[in-house]
């Protein structure tokens, strides 16, 4: 078998695209988890039936694996942040219908989009570590952005608790929300072509 290249962590950790990702996915994470942990009491408070949220709920997860599966064949086509951005845009529009108060089809349409982009995003974290810093480390920097995901998976459902208690409502996190993803799309179509070395075919 030939021998596996990349960069050490160090010397991953000297490179500005690292940290533009890093960050990138600290934000996806933070806002894609707090709507699909949120969606639920959202719809309750607009006085849907906790049976019709729960089965919202349930349509989250089932597009978060078609949005794994897809996000696999596309990133085989097309450039890989491209791919992710691209994702970005449906929760981007969910979370427009949910700040414009959506309770019913479109709330649904809103979590799916939701269940998308999350299924996705954890796959191109994992694809673009390996291509932007070859496979030799990628265990020990794929964990950074992992953890960089989960950070903002474990942050964002508190803050967007505390933002409702304050306002009594979710527009207003919500608003936020859209604006944190639109940065971190830009941040994402910033990244440059992937390093030769850790693409050519053997």
């Amino acid at each position: 078998a030939a021998p596996q290249i990349g960069f050490t962590l160090s010397e991953t950790m000297r490179q500005y695209h690292f940290w533009l990702m890093l960050a990138a996915f600290l934000l996806i994470g933070m806002v894609v988890q707090s709507l699909i942990l949120h969606l639920v009491p959202m719809l309750v408070m607009r006085d849907v039936a906790p049976m019709r949220a729960a089965q919202a709920q349930s349509m989250v997860a089932a597009a978060l694996i078609v949005g794994r599966l897809a996000a696999g064949m596309l990133m085989d086509r097309f450039f890989a942040p491209r791919v992710a951005v691209a994702f970005l845009v449906g929760p981007v529009v969910g979370i427009i219908l949910l700040a414009s108060g959506a309770s019913g089809t479109a709330a649904f349409v809103a979590g799916m989009l939701t269940g998308l982009a999350a299924g996705a995003e954890v796959d191109v974290t994992a694809y673009l570590a390996s291509r932007y810093f070859g496979l030799k480390y990628f265990s020990r920097i794929y964990a950074w952005y992992y953890s960089a995901y989960s950070a903002g998976a474990g942050i964002g459902p508190l803050l967007t608790a505390q933002a409702v208690e304050h306002y009594g409502d979710y527009t207003e996190i919500l608003y936020v929300y859209a604006g944190l993803l639109v940065v971190a799309g830009l941040m994402l179509l910033r990244l440059k072509p992937f390093p030769k070395k850790f693409t050519a075919s053997p």
